[in-house]
């Protein structure tokens, strides 16, 4: 295969580091991450041939909106829409969280918050925080939104380790109802990205009544704007607008977002106006929506979150350093990027393990490919000619670890792909019960950096990889009350550093991401880069 090395290092290059389309649920995103000394300035990996109108600007005065609008999701189908469970963490159902569940606080951008289901709020330290509620928020059920729901859902989630909203509240040490409408939270210690954290569709607040009287249905009862009114699992999740929502009502009165596995489908059905959003067309079709700017409008955004080959540390083969580095050297990211996604993939050229987020390490070698070297490695390592698991989901990953299959047959190493769907692989690769080998999945990390302790930390929600570095784990903890930026930079920046030195795993590309819609759609905001937020879609008539 023909490499494009030059173009796609300058695409990477024009990359890193890049948010600058990256929007909160707000009318302004987040601010660009802090970039270390020598790093490009924010830009976008690719332009829409004509170029597509703001998603969020207000629709025009005196509109007539469509009642329904079908969303087809990512490819990742809605398992579960419980952010309990290992398999609630995929992107297409965190939309979900988004439209059903309210949080405290919400972005505003420029590193601010304002103020949602609590009205204000203090601390002194960023240990203790004081959250004064508002007094007109319902749920669902008709239950009305009280502190002890915070205290509610703080406990239930504690209690579910490995899942992404324990990731939210797992530094809580206390919460102290003073009233029906005012709770004290107190953490182990102080976290700077507690607010951050708090902003996370994830931690939407459960209703007790809910969660108590039907285990399977109550994680769907919040706040939010949508209520859910159906869900055939791995297929689709209806939603009906909740008139009575306490921010007012949304402009759609009802949703659906549904998965299609099949790629030619997906495309038929925008065209046909079956479907009138899709978050995964083929980057081979989306060129062609592209210049039908007449009936289509795609929106390209950055990549945040990186797609990585890691090694289960819990196995004894796959822990090996030897045999992770023989792996390392043996695979081509620039051929395992184009062949999985085309120009919408943009291959690693070091060799950190970290999203495109803030106070990435650029500094850090990548390992070279090199055939012998790998052989050599492979040599030293405690593999005795047996076949190695590859567990992995999604059209795009499946590829790649094709590739990777094949590369590594170079050096004698027979791979067997596992392929299933993202709720199987969560439940497959779970911290405490991982059945993988190696895994080829997404590190679910965000703007903020403090965002990697949900893959790396012990139970993490996205920690697939059963990852257990006390050093590393001590290091994630001690940074969240490093309030100083450079002091905060030289503590992350260290830590790859020490990472890349025994990497649980490497990274072989980002994703450049796009949603196709057709004429009239907007109101969606796309938030930290690969989670789409949608409280304000609508599509305008003609």
């Amino acid at each position: 295969m023909e490499k494009k090395t030059t173009r796609i290092l300058a695409l990477f290059i024009v990359t890193v580091m890049c948010l600058g389309l990256i929007a909160a649920c707000s009318p302004a995103g987040p601010a660009a991450p802090d970039t270390p000394a020598g790093s490009t300035e924010p830009a976008a990996p690719g332009t829409p041939t004509a170029p597509a109108p703001d998603p969020t600007a207000p629709p025009p005065e005196g509109a007539q909106f469509a009642d329904f609008l079908d969303i087809i999701v990512d490819n990742n189908p809605i398992a579960v829409v419980n952010p309990l469970s290992p398999a609630g963490s995929p992107s297409s159902t965190i939309w979900v969280y988004n439209l059903i569940y309210d949080r405290l606080v919400r972005f505003l951008g420029e590193g601010q918050y304002g103020p949602m289901l609590a009205e204000r709020w203090e601390t002194a330290d960023s240990q203790t925080f004081i959250f004064h509620l508002r007094d007109d928020v319902y749920f669902h059920n008709g239950d009305h939104f009280t502190a002890e729901d915070v205290a509610f859902t703080v406990q239930i989630a504690q209690a579910h380790p490995g899942t992404i909203a324990f990731d939210r509240w797992r530094d809580v040490q206390n919460v102290n109802v003073l009233d029906s409408h005012t709770v004290e939270i107190t953490l182990n210690s102080a976290n700077v990205d507690f607010l951050f954290e708090m902003a996370a569709a994830s931690a939407g607040i459960l209703n007790e009544r809910a969660m108590t009287e039907n285990a399977e249905t109550g994680s769907w009862i919040g706040t939010g704007p949508y209520t859910v009114s159906s869900f055939s699992t791995n297929d689709y999740v209806a939603l009906t607008r909740n008139d009575a929502y306490w921010d007012g009502p949304a402009i759609t009165r009802d949703l659906v977002l549904r998965f299609v596995p099949e790629v030619s489908t997906r495309f038929t059905m925008l065209q046909n106006e079956e479907s009138h959003v899709c978050f995964s067309i083929s980057f081979v079709d989306l060129p062609i929506l592209e210049a039908d700017t007449e009936n289509f409008v795609v929106y390209r955004w950055s990549p945040v979150v990186m797609n990585y080959l890691g090694f289960n540390q819990s196995d004894e083969l796959a822990s090996c350093l030897y045999f992770r580095r023989a792996v390392a050297s043996a695979i081509d990211r620039e051929e395992i990027a184009a062949v999985a996604r085309g120009d919408f993939a943009i291959p690693e050229t070091t060799g950190t393990l970290w999203g495109l987020t803030e106070f990435r390490n650029n500094d850090i070698p990548i390992v070279p490919f090199d055939l012998d070297a790998a052989r050599a490695y492979l040599e030293r390592s405690v593999w005795n000619g047996e076949t190695v698991e590859l567990a992995t989901a999604i059209a795009t990953n499946v590829t790649a670890a094709e590739v990777v299959q094949a590369q590594l047959q170079q050096i004698g190493l027979n791979i067997e792909i596992n392929a299933m769907d993202p709720a199987g692989l969560a439940s497959y690769v779970t911290f405490d019960n991982n059945q993988s080998q190696m895994i080829i999945w997404v590190g679910a990390v965000t703007p903020n950096a403090g965002s990697v302790a949900q893959v790396f930390l012990p139970f993490g929600g996205q920690n697939r990889i059963s990852y257990n570095n006390p050093e590393i784990a001590q290091m994630i903890e001690d940074a969240r009350s490093i309030d100083d930026l450079n002091a905060r930079r030289a503590h992350y920046l260290r830590m790859q550093e020490i990472m890349a030195e025994d990497p649980p795993g490497f990274n072989l590309f980002f994703l450049v991401n796009a949603a196709a819609c057709v004429r009239g759609v907007a109101g969606i905001d796309f938030m930290f880069g690969d989670f789409a937020c949608m409280r304000n879609i609508h599509r305008v008539l003609d």
